[in-house]
């Protein structure tokens, strides 16, 4: 999984990529790939509650398997909350 979020950083360029997993009760970060100097967030994301960090994103997942966000402040307007976390 490593190699793969490399190869696919490569690609699209971003500061960090993230696979979560989710029981549907809480949800973690198990993989991540960060852009050097960029801090990683592995250790803090671990066991959140899936009602509190996840309800919002399924609105997004409705019709895809991932969510490409170019710029988060495109989400300041609509969903402050998810950009704050985000940031």
């Amino acid at each position: 999984m490593s190699n793969a979020l490399l190869t696919l950083s490569k690609a699209i360029h971003p500061d960090r990529l993230y696979i979560l997993e989710t029981d549907l009760k809480t949800i973690s970060n198990t993989f991540e790939w960060c852009k050097e100097g960029i801090t990683s967030e592995m250790d803090t994301l671990q066991n959140l509650s899936y009602n509190e960090y996840m309800l919002d994103w399924e609105t997004f997942l409705e019709h895809d398997t991932m969510v490409f966000i170019p710029d988060i402040e495109m989400l300041k307007e609509d969903y402050p909350s998810d950009c704050q976390i985000l940031k």
